[in-house]
C-alpha cells in the first residue's frame, strides 16, 4: 500500500485546528508562536510558553506525518526546546496518533512521549519544563 504525499497540507491543517481550538475566544483564534529551527544544532524550539489548555478529543489526529513534523508539532504543544543531536540524521518514520479523550498540553506531551517511544523507538527525557532531550532507546541503561 502507497501512501501518497498529503502529510504537508494535513500538517498544516492540523496545526490551524490546533491553534484555533486552545484559543480562548472561538470567534478570533490566537495566533500560534512562531516555531525556531535550527539545521545546525537539531533543535527546535517555541519563542513563548502557553497555558495547560484543555485539548478536546480529535484535535491531535496525525494520520501519516514524518518525525520532522511530528518535532515541530511537539515542540509547539510540549513548548520546549527539543534537543535530537542523539538521533543523529533523523530515521524515516511515519507517525499515526489521534487523541481520543480531552487532555491538557501537559498530558499530550506524555502521550507524545509514548508515541515516540512506541512508533520510533526513542526515548524523551525533560531535565525541566523549557527542554526536551530525544535519543533511542536502544542506549537504555
Amino acid at each position: 500500500m502507497r501512501t501518497e504525499p498529503f502529510i504537508t497540507a494535513s500538517a498544516l491543517l492540523l496545526v490551524a485546528v490546533f491553534a484555533a481550538s486552545c484559543s480562548k475566544s472561538p470567534s478570533s483564534p490566537a495566533e500560534s508562536s512562531p516555531i525556531v529551527s535550527s539545521p545546525d544544532t537539531n533543535t527546535t524550539t517555541r519563542t513563548t510558553a502557553p497555558p495547560n489548555d484543555i485539548i478536546p478529543a480529535g484535535t491531535i489526529n496525525l494520520i501519516a506525518v514524518d518525525l520532522p513534523q511530528f518535532l515541530a508539532l511537539y515542540a509547539d504543544i510540549a513548548s520546549a526546546q527539543l534537543d535530537t543531536s542523539q538521533l543523529g540524521k533523523l530515521p524515516p518514520v511515519i507517525i499515526r496518533f489521534k487523541n481520543a479523550n480531552d487532555v491538557t498540553r501537559s498530558e499530550a506531551v506524555r502521550l507524545l512521549d509514548k508515541v515516540l517511544y512506541d512508533q520510533a523507538g526513542i526515548i524523551v527525557t525533560h531535565p525541566d519544563a523549557k527542554h526536551a532531550l530525544f535519543e533511542y532507546r536502544s542506549r537504555e541503561k
